[in-house]
């Protein structure tokens, strides 16, 4: 067992302040060990929830904090951490589909182009200049 899966282990049994106390720690703390332990609880469902959870009281906890901005791009990165461990951590074997039967090539022909030049949609309006005043 690594460190992060024992780590993951103490993580789910502990209570919710304590949870919250351990999310805040690794969330500030960014390094391999923490991507470590990230996947580690990612690989519990119940546990990467209550994760999630913490995740929303910090985002809370800090809200209209001079740090808000810092804290929540932590916790953003914390939280993809989170969801892309499984996919990182156990691919799954690609099933190959059957080829399809090929189909006929269908041909379709193209009308002749229209010769005649189209009309305009709007007719053409004319201005004219308007007449003096005195010239009645």
């Amino acid at each position: 067992m690594t460190k992060a899966q024992k780590t993951a282990l103490a993580w789910a049994a502990s209570s919710p302040e304590q949870l919250l106390d351990h999310v805040r720690g690794a969330v500030e703390a960014y390094d391999a060990a923490v991507r470590a332990v990230w996947a580690a609880v990612a690989a519990d469902q119940v546990l990467a929830a209550r994760v999630r959870g913490a995740f929303a009281r910090l985002k809370a906890e800090h809200r209209g904090d001079r740090d808000e901005a810092v804290w929540l791009l932590r916790i953003t990165r914390a939280g993809r951490q989170l969801a892309a461990a499984p996919a990182a951590a156990a691919p799954e074997a690609r099933r190959e589909r059957p080829a399809a039967p090929a189909e006929p090539e269908v041909v379709l022909s193209v009308a002749p182009a229209i010769t005649q030049p189209r009309r305009p949609a709007v007719p053409a309006l004319l201005f004219r200049e308007p007449e003096p005043l005195g010239a009645s």
